[in-house]
This record gives structure tokens, sequence and C-alpha cells, in this order.
């Protein structure tokens, strides 16, 4: 009995522990993220909007809208739930779920903040392909009636995280970013699905290239 408290007990400190990192390491990203120095090329879209960036740079688009009453898609992952406590920092509404797990109530919540607000999705997230469109982006536009704006991400200074699949930048302290965004795009709301693929097509091509 003894022996299995005192496991217990470490347990529940290497909880303790890794809990104490996680929220050092949200506090630090929220830190560094005030030094930035965000540049906006083309024009900063207008709410409502559904906001498209591939997930690789996620933070710093985060960043940018964070006092602008967003709202955001994560998954329901592990690093989802970390990423979900760097955004309840930055006061954002959040709907939980991908492409695998959860993905049709999200989206439908994420189509409800679309209809009044900022809504963001990374396409290509959780898992991949890198670079790849989800059709999530493009569908939540329709329904909710708000245009689509693609934001391309330039970081000056930063560290590549190289093993993952995204290739996650990170911006260092003091990094200059360049936020490239597209023209706002409708939807129609009569697109049918061949008509969706082509505009999925589209906004992936657009996004790797926008200027």
């Amino acid at each position: 009995m003894k022996k299995t408290a005192g496991l217990c007990l470490r347990f529940i400190f290497l909880l303790n522990s890794i809990n104490m990192l996680t929220n050092f390491g949200i506090w630090l990203i929220i830190q560094i993220s005030k030094t930035w120095r965000i540049t906006v090329e083309g024009t900063a879209p207008k709410s409502p909007a559904v906001i498209a960036f591939w997930h690789g740079y996620m933070i710093p688009v985060w960043k940018f809208f964070a006092d602008k009453k967003p709202s955001a898609l994560i998954s329901q992952s592990k690093d989802g739930e970390v990423l979900a406590a760097i955004l309840k920092k930055w006061d954002y509404d959040l709907a939980r779920g991908s492409s695998s797990t959860g993905g049709k109530a999200a989206l439908e919540t994420l189509v409800e903040y679309a209809v009044s607000g900022f809504a963001l999705i990374t396409p290509d997230g959780p898992r991949g392909p890198r670079g790849k469109l989800k059709a999530g982006a493009v569908i939540a536009a329709q329904l909710s009636g708000s245009p689509i704006v693609l934001c391309k991400v330039k970081i000056i200074s930063k560290y590549t995280f190289k093993k993952s699949w995204d290739r996650f930048e990170f911006p260092l302290p003091f990094s200059k970013i360049i936020l490239e965004f597209s023209e706002p795009e409708y939807i129609d709301v009569n697109s049918t699905r061949e008509m969706i693929g082509v505009k999925i097509i589209q906004c992936e091509n657009k996004l790797n290239n926008i200027n």
C-alpha cells in the first residue's frame, strides 16, 4: 500500500511539473508575441470574414487578430489543448474539432462565429498534408455568407521546427512579420460540389502565391 501511495504521489508530482512547464511555455509565448513587429500588405480584412492561413504560420496570425473579437477552429488533440490555452489568453471564442474528430459540430460552430465576426482556420491542419487546402474554410464562408480572406505569412527572424509535418515557424523576439491578405471573396450559397472543388483548388493556389 505504501509503495502504491508513493507511486501515486510521484505521478501527481510529475503531472504538476508538466502543467507548470506548459503554463510557463504559454506565458513565454504571450510575452514574446508582444515584441513582434507585424505589418500588413494588401488590405486588412473587415469583420465578418473567414480568415484562412497555413498551419505552420498560425501563431502570428492569431496574435494579429487578438484584439478583434475573433474565433478559431482548434482540434481536440493534446496539442490542441495547448493551442486553445494560448487562444483563450487572447480572448478567442473556440470551435473544437477537426476533419477526423468532431468536425461537423465544430464547423457548425465556426459558421455561427463567421456570421458576425472573424473566424480563423488553418485549412491544412491539424495533420496535413502541408499546404493542401481542405474544404472547411470554403464551406464556412459559403454557409455563413461572409467572405473568405486568405493570409500569406512571411517571418523574417524565426525558428523552424523542421521535423514537424507543417515545418512550424515560430517568430523570434522582435521579429518583423509580414501578413499579406487577399481580396475578400464571397462563395455562392448555391455552389455545387464541383464548383466548391474548383474554388478549393483556386484558394490553395492563391494562398501559396497571393501576390
